[in-house]
């Protein structure tokens, strides 16, 4: 019994920790689209390079946990609630897609001005600029 008992708190410390993760990751990306109203590439890599040690604790965490079928009220409610905070941080990287997407279109419709200035004219009207453009 005691050793049923250890079982179910060791199941809950788990729960608790993948809990925290999820929160940090969500907080963290948050944070990142309220202080940046545009994104470049070293900060959206910045963002996903102090993502990743929270993301690996989750892996680790996960594969522990899937082999394990016993199921408490609390264990169900941790579960809910770490569902609950995936789904927001889907959104948020949503979020930040849409907004690189916007930026990149911005970046296309620029280039696509400056080319079409320059065939019209025969000559370039204004100075080169360095775009920073990044292909995964």
């Amino acid at each position: 019994m005691n050793n049923l008992n250890s079982d179910k708190n060791s199941l809950e410390n788990e729960y608790v920790e993948e809990l925290k993760c999820i929160q940090q990751i969500v907080h963290y990306s948050e944070s990142f689209i309220e202080d940046n109203s545009e994104f470049d590439i070293e900060a959206v890599q910045d963002l996903l390079s102090e993502r990743q040690p929270w993301i690996d604790i989750l892996r680790n965490i996960e594969s522990e946990l899937k082999n394990n079928p016993n199921e408490s009220e609390e264990i169900k409610r941790f579960k809910k609630e770490i569902s609950e905070l995936g789904n927001s941080l889907i959104a948020l990287d949503a979020k930040i897609m849409d907004i690189l997407a916007g930026q990149k279109q911005m970046i296309i419709k620029e280039l696509m001005k400056s080319a079409d200035n320059i065939s019209r004219r025969g000559k370039r009207s204004e100075a080169p600029r360095i775009i920073n453009i990044k292909q995964e």
